[in-house]
């Protein structure tokens, strides 16, 4: 007969073995969980933002030139004869209630209605009406190889629409007119655009000019008015070359 020791060794052997014979579900191991990795995301860069840069007026610094150099620097009045220094003497047309202006350097001369305010810098001549003094009717000049500026960069909304043509010394020229229809379905006159205002070459000199508003905000009710645009008409057709 086994001992009580014995008995008690035998039964713990054997518990040993059966424990270390039984084996777990795969439903009782913990699983181990790979990590999800993130997907490569490269941030989208933000659209920049297109700004719209009004065209400012030119500079208009006056530069004296030397005395007796170039045309008679002086203003005209009807029907007065004009000496351009070498160049012979031109007698201009009359027109009641205007002054003529010659341009000292380039040798040109156009008429403008009296109560108008012209400003003249190197390469521009400026002329406002005392009643709209925002409104400018914006001539720039240089020689065909004067290496200068005087394209405009830009123009406001609306749709550029070609009305007719002037003369200008000489040769037509086509009256372009920005039309902007406001939210009431007004169409508004915003610029007058002679020949796109894009430059245009007469002789050795080259031209731009344009009637534009500066100083108007509210851009959805001002128009130019037709008085003014027909005055700019008789101005541009008024140019002549001092011979």
């Amino acid at each position: 007969m086994f001992s009580k020791s014995r008995l008690m060794f035998l039964l713990v052997f054997m518990t040993t073995l059966v424990v270390g014979c039984v084996s777990f579900p795969p439903s009782a191991v913990p699983a181990i969980r790979t990590p999800t990795l993130l997907p490569d995301v490269t941030p989208t860069p933000l659209p920049v933002p297109t700004v719209i840069t009004p065209t400012p007026l030119p500079d208009l610094t006056s530069t004296p030139l030397p005395e007796n150099e170039g045309c008679a620097t002086e203003t005209f009045t009807e029907n007065e004869e004009v000496l351009c220094w070498s160049f012979e003497t031109y007698t201009y047309p009359k027109k009641q209630g205007w002054t003529r202006y010659v341009n000292a350097e380039y040798c040109f001369s156009f008429t403008y209605p009296s109560d108008w305010i012209i400003t003249v810098s190197k390469n521009f001549v400026v002329v406002n009406p005392q009643a709209e003094p925002t409104i400018a009717l914006v001539i720039g000049i240089r020689k065909d190889k004067e290496k200068v500026t005087i394209q405009r960069t830009g123009v406001g909304a609306g749709e550029i629409i070609t009305v007719g043509t002037v003369l200008f010394l000489g040769q037509e020229i086509s009256k372009d007119i920005l039309r902007y229809e406001n939210k009431d379905k007004r169409v508004l006159d915003k610029s007058v655009l002679y020949n796109y205002a894009t430059e245009f070459l007469v002789g050795d000199l080259v031209f731009t000019i344009s009637l534009d508003d500066f100083g108007t905000t509210d851009y959805d009710t001002f128009s130019l008015p037709e008085e003014i645009e027909a005055l700019a008409d008789e101005i541009v057709e008024s140019f002549v070359l001092v011979k």
